[in-house]
């Protein structure tokens, strides 16, 4: 089983770009944005290893249609989102 880890600054840039596309995009596209992310995080436990490292011992997934990637690295059992 792989166990999932979410630094607390992650939680707080993801409400402040969601904040930030409510307010100018509407309510939908902010929701949007958070199951987004929702998404990659669900993909990252189902795939854990198959990144590619693009720095160091970190691999990245792209948050699409956002222009966001989400970071994380593996360590131990554990994916640690950065």
């Amino acid at each position: 089983m792989t166990l999932l880890s979410v630094l607390p600054e992650v939680w707080d840039d993801l409400d402040e770009a969601a904040l930030w596309y409510d307010r100018n995009g509407g309510q939908e596209l902010g929701d949007r944005l958070v199951s987004t992310f929702d998404d990659c995080l669900v993909d990252l436990i189902r795939y854990a290893g198959t990144h590619r490292l693009v720095y160091r011992q970190f691999s990245r997934v792209f948050a699409k249609p956002f222009p966001y990637a989400v970071y994380f690295r593996i360590h131990e059992n554990q994916v640690v989102v950065t």
